[in-house]
């Protein structure tokens, strides 16, 4: 610590744009995988099926779609009116 050496000021002005540079390089890839994670939600939470797979677990899930079933058997599909007190 004793070996630094303040920089005289046209010296830091050479060098102080990198300082951004370098902060915006190490911030691409957390911005990317939160872009992509995003996405990945939205286009999860619209599918009827899927399968989610993280370093741990594996989830997959299969939703019918209700408005093919009551097509395919001409059946309403208004939802119970449930009361809760």
């Amino acid at each position: 610590m004793k070996n630094f050496k303040e920089l005289d000021l046209n010296s830091q002005k050479k060098i102080y744009g990198g300082g951004f540079f370098t902060a915006l390089i190490a911030l691409i890839p957390l911005l990317t995988t939160s872009v992509i994670s995003i996405v990945g939600s939205i286009k999860l939470s619209q599918s009827n099926s899927g399968e989610l797979k993280t370093k741990d677990t594996t989830v997959k899930f299969e939703n019918p779609d209700p408005i093919d079933d009551s097509k395919k058997n001409n059946v309403s599909t208004k939802p119970p009116i449930y009361f809760v007190y």
